[in-house]
């Protein structure tokens, strides 16, 4: 009893004598769980001072708190078989010199809170033999040393578990065949205490809460292998480079800092990469693979080689809002995965993209990269791709609806799909090509809800400024609708038929036994003869108003259509002075006549274009009319005319048209004196050969038209054989009026005039009734279309008197004209002479604006007889383009 009641002492005594000679002043822990500041817990019966090593073993575990103010010239954990142990919570601990150590047993470190500073290294299980261990558990608090060394033994642990571990470095050492020791990080931040360091050399266990390295404002490398289900952030302001190889699941966050790759394949393939706030994510001219991308930060190469960056590892989805940019050297993007890949930002990389799998969608710009999209993956978006782009998958503009995508030089391969979404025919996706397009493949159409197909519609899908070339082997549409595929020279469209498909029921389906489309079967003619007839009356009504300026030239004295050679007002004068000079025997004057008669012809050749689905026409009219007119007062003619019109037109499909009618109306223009005598007053004799007016012009008409149509029908050889062609007659009214005025100014031989007016038609056609095609006669309805028609131009002549018995005047004008009605009608029409169901079709909606010009003379032989011709074009509307030459003959008495 009594050695057992003495031996504590006498080990005690033994352990001072001993370390006091070997490491200098040694401060044993003399208890089991106690606090650190409690004299009574130590051998020497006070704390360890920094000039003391504090030794603490014999199980025993020293308590720092917050209260505490710890100190030690060294700091040595456990002791043969004897563990000891601290657990600090709080307050604070400074070693001055080398270690942490534990033997055999382990002992640990526990740092729950508070600051333990170290100033040069942290050894984890001492080196003598490779049987002792130790355990640094960091749960809080900071802990800031210089060094920190793990002896990888079979049981040591470094566990950063919460707090921040301040160090140059992490080095692992290997021990016997133990090496497997790893490091965990499960929700600690390990941060870099100075540069140039490598930070960590022995892999590194990331647990699910992940790991923080700051970078502090240092520049390192970490040749760590990082592995585990956690994810890894770097932070602050510095640049980690890895040169391990990584293959962590959790996301990396890069915020404020540069993360970049010293080895091929660095990065984690199996994370999410968010980079924010400034941070960098540099290739370092190494491949690399990652999962989906996202953030506001920027992705870079700043290596001395070109680098390719692979994204969609994980199948995710990922939105990247910042800049990739080809840094020192080129940088390429290859997006593999099922997920998508979006980027939003002005993406510089001058590397190629190719998209393998899943989808890539470019919302912002790209205007160096050529873009390869490989078979089994999209390129979608509504951003501007500058490059190339070679399309062996699938193409797709739009994001979350129907949307826009520009690319450049544009080709799609046989096996290749331009997928083109429709909502309505005003909102569709487009595919906007800065380049040529070389196209083949299939053109998909998608029908998103709600779309209907309006009929007359046109809806571009594609654009190409360097030309279309080539077309789609294929189309295939969702839903199914009308429709006819238009390849123009540099877009290419989806035209609607002026169809109305919401009344199509069994009437397509009786149609589909003769295996012919139901829109080749629509007398789409029916639909035209407004526009031809509309066409033929306002060029009319133009020439017509040339004859106009011409009488009021001729009122002034210009000796034009026949008139006299003196003006009307003087004429006036002598005849009054032949009546004076009868009551006083002076010579009388010839009364003169202000009769005047003419006759005209005129040929107008016009095309219009085929739009809507109707057919493109070519339409030849013919006119022969005569008329007479009387200047009731000196500034005032009103008139009268009539005429025969034909005419012949000829239908794309070879169908035809013939018409025969007459025409008929009254018209009438005035002049008022405009500024010519205050100008006279005031200027003469400088100008006095100045003259000016308003005048109106007025014209009121009509006519009877008396058509017949030739429609071909090509349906199969039986059928077209036996019936071929449906004809129809039917009979058009015709209402013309005109209003307009102007101003006019004659300065001896010029005449300049500006003028405008109003011209309204209305034409009211009866019901198409067809013959000779068996059931597939059709009927129509009736339709009664309007025009309305403003024009504002001017025009400039000039007389010549080559003879004293011959005036020529000249004349040039130019007009725009806008239409203010006919739009196109919905016109019903029934098969078998109206007995099936009734189905709807579209007349053709004008151009809303032309140009009309004029060209011709008018010569005035004697002082009775004149001829005149003219040239009238008609263009500019992108619809309609017209030439008319008419010429005339009239006689005054």
């Amino acid at each position: 009893m009594s050695r057992l009641s003495y031996s504590p002492i006498l080990i005690v005594f033994l352990k001072l004598a001993f370390f006091s000679s070997a490491y200098g002043q040694t401060n044993f822990w003399a208890n089991g769980v106690g606090a650190w500041e409690t004299p009574a817990n130590w051998a020497l019966k006070a704390p360890p001072t920094n000039s003391q090593t504090a030794w603490i073993q014999n199980g025993g575990t020293a308590l720092i708190t917050d209260t505490t103010i710890a100190e030690a010239n060294a700091l040595d954990l456990g002791q043969g078989s004897i563990f000891g142990g601290v657990v600090m919570s709080g307050g604070s601990l400074s070693v001055n010199s080398t270690n942490i150590n534990s033997l055999n047993q382990g002992s640990t470190f526990l740092m729950q809170g508070g600051i333990y500073t170290n100033s040069t290294t942290i050894i984890i299980g001492f080196p003598r033999n490779c049987r002792e261990n130790g355990h640094l558990i960091i749960e809080g608090g900071v802990i800031n040393t210089s060094m920190l060394q793990i002896n990888r033994t079979g049981n040591s642990s470094l566990q950063l578990n919460g707090g921040i571990l301040i160090t140059d470095a992490i080095n692992g050492v290997p021990c016997g065949t133990g090496s497997n020791i790893v490091p965990i990080i499960n929700g600690g931040t390990l941060q870099a205490r100075s540069n140039g360091m490598d930070l960590a050399n022995l892999p590194i266990y990331l647990g699910p809460a992940g790991g923080t390295i700051d970078t502090n404002g240092n520049s390192n490398t970490m040749s760590s292998a990082l592995s585990g289900p956690g994810g890894l952030t770097v932070i602050g302001n510095g640049n980690l480079t890895a040169t391990g190889n990584h293959s962590y699941f959790g996301d990396t966050n890069v915020n404020n800092a540069i993360f970049s790759q010293g080895v091929q394949n660095a990065f984690s393939p199996n994370s999410d990469f968010a980079i924010q706030n400034s941070g960098i994510l540099d290739a370092g001219g190494f491949d690399g693979t990652i999962g989906a991308l996202s953030g506001n930060g920027i992705v870079t190469n700043n290596g001395s080689n070109s680098a390719t960056l692979t994204l969609g590892n994980t199948n995710h989805d990922g939105v990247f809002d910042g800049t990739i940019q080809s840094g020192s050297a080129p940088l390429a993007i290859i997006k593999i995965g099922s997920g998508t890949q979006i980027l939003t930002g002005n993406n510089s990389f001058s590397g190629p993209t190719n998209i393998n799998n899943g989808e890539l969608t470019v919302n912002g710009q790209m205007p160096n990269s050529n873009v390869f999209v490989n078979p089994g993956a999209i390129l979608s978006g509504v951003g501007n791709i500058g490059g190339s782009t070679l399309n062996i998958g699938i193409v797709s503009p739009g994001y979350n609806g129907p949307g826009t995508l520009t690319v450049g030089p544009y080709t799609q391969d046989p096996g290749a799909v331009l997928l083109i979404q429709l909502a309505s025919t005003t909102s569709h996706d487009l595919l906007a090509v800065n380049g040529p397009a070389t196209l083949a493949g299939t053109l998909q159409i998608e029908t998103l809800p709600g779309f209907v197909a309006e009929p007359c519609s046109e809806i571009t899908i594609l654009t190409a400024t360097g030309g279309v070339n080539g077309t789609f082997s294929n189309v295939l549409v969702t839903t199914d609708f009308p429709y006819l595929l238009v390849y123009n020279p540099n877009n290419v469209q989806l035209r609607i038929p002026c169809i109305d498909t919401a009344v199509l029921t069994d009437t397509v389906q009786q149609l589909e036994v003769l295996q012919v489309p139901f829109s080749d079967l629509v007398p789409w003619m029916d639909g035209t003869v407004k526009d031809i007839l509309f066409n033929v009356t306002n060029i009319q009504y133009n020439q017509l108003i040339m004859r106009l300026l011409a009488l009021r030239a001729g009122s002034r004295g210009m000796s034009l259509q026949g008139l006299t050679q003196e003006p009307m007002l003087e004429q006036l004068s002598k005849h009054e002075g032949k009546m004076v000079s009868q009551n006083t025997n002076s010579t009388s004057v010839a009364e003169p006549s202000p009769w005047n008669i003419f006759a005209w012809a005129s040929g107008i050749f016009s095309k219009i274009d085929s739009a809507w689905n109707l057919p493109s026409t070519n339409s030849m009219t013919g006119f022969f009319g005569a008329g007479a007119d009387h200047f009731i007062t000196p500034n005032w003619n009103v008139g009268i005319y009539t005429g025969y019109q034909g005419t012949k037109t000829w239908f794309s499909e070879s169908s035809s048209l013939r018409s025969n009618g007459v025409k008929f109306g009254l018209y009438s223009t005035a002049e008022f004196p405009a500024f010519s005598q205050w100008i006279h007053w005031n200027f003469s004799p400088w100008i006095s050969q100045w003259s000016d007016n308003f005048y109106l012009n007025a014209i009121v008409g009509g006519g009877t038209h008396f058509v017949n149509f030739n429609r071909s029908i090509n349906v199969n050889s039986v059928y077209t054989q036996r019936y071929g062609r449906a004809r129809s007659n039917t009979f058009i009214g015709e209402l013309d009026s005109l209003l307009g005025g102007g101003y006019e100014i004659q300065l001896g031989p010029w005449q300049f005039g500006i003028n405008n007016s109003i011209q309204y038609t209305y034409l009211g056609i009866s019901a198409f009734n067809e013959y000779g095609a068996g059931n597939l006669n059709v009927k129509t309805n009736s339709q009664n279309p309007n025009s309305l028609i403003y024009t504002l131009g001017g025009n400039i002549s000039y007389l010549w008197k080559p003879l004293s018995l011959c005036r020529i005047f000249p004349t040039i004008g130019l007009y725009w004209q806008h239409e203010f009605l006919n739009y196109g009608q919905r016109i019903t029409g029934q098969f078998a002479n109206g007995q099936g169901t009734s189905f709807g079709f579209y007349s053709l909606t004008a151009a809303r604006n032309n140009a009309l010009a004029v060209a011709g003379l008018e010569v005035a032989i004697g002082s009775r007889c004149g001829v005149y011709a003219y040239y009238t074009p008609q263009f500019g509307g992108g619809q309609i383009a017209a030439h008319s030459v008419l010429v005339g003959l009239n006689y005054s008495f």
